[in-house]
């Protein structure tokens, strides 16, 4: 690090440097509010900087002005940058009709259940029963609904809100992949699945949510981008350690249908990896030695 001059003012120098880091020269402006000591951080840059330094004297103003027309730009590009991504998250979701209708009904039994109000008179028909007594009365009298319509119902605003963002994220890529007619079928499937895994192991009928149709959903896409690369599906070490990380975290909270979570991502990774072509392989290897 080496010390190219001083200049007067923080405005002055705070202008200077962000000029220098838009030259690909890293600088320090330190010192107090009448005098700074502009320090470039590597040495080989300190010729460079000392000519730019001398032109900033003789014309201090452009400087500024150079640098907050440069910073006015890049905020311009950021937010037109952000726009088009919106733009494109919204097409999207425009091309996976059944996923939006997914969720349009998620929000529209929200609406009509007063956010899983207790006191709704359309919830318990929505529930897997009515009665926790005796097992799935309802269902044995042919109200086979019942065995899907738990996923959509959604106690609150933010277990709304989670969900449904989620399934703008995971079951527009599962639509738009592999198409209309597979996430029809498997948020049925992974819904009957986790819904009948929550209501066996706790006996108990007041649950509900899409959380277990998406880990299904995450479960599935995992395997997917492990063994199946060449369909191009990526999921991120990010968002994997995120999904395990909140799949944890639920089993210490209260009321949480932790089990449909659980048979959902089993479904999930089952589903996903012995429809693979990895498994697909390994199966002819084991015929043809056999």
């Amino acid at each position: 690090m080496v010390r190219i001059g001083e200049i007067q003012g923080e405005k002055e120098a705070t202008g200077f440097c962000n000029y220098l880091a838009q030259e690909g020269i890293e600088s320090r402006a330190q010192g107090r509010s009448d005098r700074f000591h502009i320090w470039v951080i590597d040495n080989s840059h300190e010729k460079k900087a000392k000519i730019y330094l001398q032109r900033f004297f003789e014309n201090p103003a452009s400087f500024v002005t150079q640098t907050a027309g440069a910073q006015s730009s890049q905020h311009k590009e950021r937010k037109r940058n952000r726009a088009e991504f919106q733009k494109r998250q919204l097409s999207s979701l425009l091309k996976a009709p059944v996923n939006l209708t997914l969720i349009g009904i998620s929000i529209m039994v929200a609406i009509i259940t007063f956010g899983g109000d207790l006191h709704s008179p359309v919830l318990p028909w929505l529930l897997i029963s009515a009665r926790a007594n005796e097992f799935l009365p309802e269902v044995m009298a042919l109200e086979l609904w019942r065995l899907i319509t738990p996923v959509f119902i959604h106690f609150g605003l933010a277990h709304l809100f989670f969900n449904m963002y989620a399934m703008f994220l995971l079951g527009t890529v599962i639509e738009l992949r592999f198409g209309a007619q597979f996430i029809i079928f498997f948020v049925l499937s992974s819904g009957v699945v986790g819904n009948l895994a929550q209501y066996m192991v706790t006996d108990n009928v007041l649950f509900g949510g899409m959380s277990g149709v998406l880990y299904g959903f995450f479960g599935f896409l995992w395997m997917k981008s492990v063994f199946d690369k060449h369909l191009g599906v990526i999921l991120d070490r990010q968002a994997i350690y995120m999904m395990l990380f909140y799949y944890i975290i639920c089993f210490f909270l209260p009321g949480i249908a932790n089990t449909a979570h659980t048979a959902g991502l089993l479904y999930g990774v089952v589903f996903g990896y012995f429809g693979s072509s990895h498994f697909k392989k390994l199966l002819q290897g084991v015929r043809n030695h056999g």
